[in-house]
């Protein structure tokens, strides 16, 4: 996608629309939903009443209103520390007759000073936000360049960010491109149809950086975004940076973590541990769990392990809990081209470490290509471990998968396969990138034979309607960022 500086005068308009809709099911008992009333009032930059600022947009805008924001580039680093339920449309022209949906058109520069986004809220605050169409570039902050979120305790924050780009955002901590934390509220954020990249952090989270504490909730949905070239810099001797080059999720001190991921590419992504995608629970009350269904994670690095995907339970530094629980749920993903500077290039979980004991970590494959992945210990597709002399649980279980030939286990780690092949899937050209299975592919119509995990012959998908293994199978094979 070509991003284009448009130097347009701002014009913003605020229209307010009422409440929110009700639930499309609501009890028997609940009382009618009112209905919304509906306002003219409409402001542009220039004459009487009109906004020179998005953020002064915010600041008055009502309850249940649509800030409509025409294409240009906008320098300013967006602050809200109180109830909002508010939605942002980039793309408007200049007397608001049209929308484009090209979040080129429409930019919101942090200028190199903070976060490009704030949310940051506390005791009782509430925020409801969407946001459609931007890029959201240029922000460099200690937490979330891009876009940072934070509840506090007693606080509920609701964002869902469609069709946007996130680029070229850093921070010298956490979440160079996206930082999410609730540490004690509630947070539910959605991110589709996006672009994350070339992100850079010290620490963890390249391109997003998710966690909960201090008996926090945070669920995260990502639905058909591309997370490519994000990295983490902060460099240690013979590993490489921190963790989780495109996603880090965490779960701390009884917080808990959901992170789904549904049709995303992630790729070109680099760190220490967890190129792809990382996980990691400490504390006994933590619990993170992670579900990825029809995911392509390709083509990232680890300058220790876990190329793919890296995972751990326990203390893993210095700190004074021992670990949580990491519970891992894949169908129908493809693994493969990670490249790990140590070993499990392609999977790689493990309970504990040399600082202290573990807890649960647990691994459920199904339909799944984890292949081709590569390090110098012969390139372990999937290992499974317990740090030697700690207590912990490690176990994972494969069923209807491709996986490569090396599983290795470690301590106390243990796995369980069932109806495996081990064979070349035979991608129609994985030196550009694309992985979808030639005609011949061993992959076709091997999957899961339930009905529930067919593909129904839908492109991608081949053969029949049995369920294809890899990322171009299964009834969610077809939606793909266009």
């Amino acid at each position: 996608m070509r991003l284009r500086k448009l130097f347009l005068s701002l014009v913003v308009c605020v229209i307010s629309f009422g409440a929110c809709a009700a639930p499309s099911s609501p009890p028997a008992t609940a009382p009618p939903t009112p209905t919304p009333t509906f306002a003219s009032l409409i402001l542009h930059v220039g004459g009487s009443g009109q906004y020179q600022s998005i953020q002064q947009a915010i600041n008055s805008a009502p309850s249940g209103a649509t800030i409509k924001v025409a294409q240009g580039t906008y320098t300013e680093n967006i602050i809200i520390k109180s109830s909002k339920n508010i939605q942002l449309e980039g793309g408007w022209n200049a007397d608001f007759s049209s929308r484009s949906d090209d979040s080129a058109l429409t930019v919101l520069d942090g200028g190199g000073h903070g976060s490009v986004l704030d949310i940051g809220v506390s005791n009782g605050i509430n925020v409801i936000l969407r946001i459609d169409a931007f890029t959201i570039k240029n922000g460099t902050s200690w937490q979330g360049g891009g876009v940072r979120v934070v509840a506090g305790r007693g606080a509920k924050i609701a964002l869902l960010l469609h069709n946007n780009v996130i680029m070229g955002n850093s921070s010298t901590n956490r979440g160079g491109g996206i930082f999410i934390e609730s540490a004690g509220g509630s947070i539910d954020a959605t991110v589709t149809n996006s672009i994350i990249t070339k992100n850079v952090t010290n620490n963890e989270g390249g391109g997003i950086r998710v966690n909960s504490c201090d008996g926090g909730t945070v669920v995260v949905t990502l639905t058909k975004n591309v997370i490519t070239s994000n990295a983490v810099t902060h460099l240690v001797e013979g590993e490489g940076g921190w963790d989780g080059g495109g996603i880090a999720a965490f779960a701390s001190r009884s917080g808990a973590t959901t992170l789904t991921l549904t049709n995303n590419v992630i790729t070109k992504n680099e760190a220490g541990w967890g190129g792809g995608v990382f996980g990691y629970a400490w504390g006994p009350d933590a619990a993170l769990s992670i579900t990825l269904t029809n995911n392509v994670i390709a083509g990232n690095r680890a300058g220790g392990c876990g190329a793919g995907i890296f995972s751990c339970s326990g203390q893993t530094c210095p700190v004074s809990e021992p670990g949580g629980s990491v519970i891992w749920t894949l169908t129908n993903n493809t693994v493969t081209g990670n490249i790990a500077n140590d070993g499990g290039s392609g999977i790689h979980i493990v309970s504990g470490s040399g600082f202290g004991d573990g807890g649960l970590i647990s691994l459920s494959m199904q339909n799944d290509i984890v292949w081709g992945n590569t390090d110098p210990h012969g390139g372990q597709q999937l290992v499974v471990g317990v740090a030697v002399g700690r207590s912990g649980v490690a176990t994972a279980k494969a069923s209807y998968s491709d996986v490569g030939f090396s599983i290795a286990t470690h301590g106390g780690g243990a796995y369980t396969l069932d109806h495996m092949i081990n064979t070349d899937p035979l991608f129609a050209d994985p030196v550009n990138q694309v992985f979808l299975l030639q005609d011949g592919s061993p992959c076709i119509d091997v999957g899961d034979p339930s009905s529930t995990c067919n593909d129904g012959s839908c492109p991608p998908g081949k053969g029949t309607e049995r369920c294809d293994m890899g990322a171009y199978g299964g009834p969610n094979n077809y939606d793909w960022p266009k």
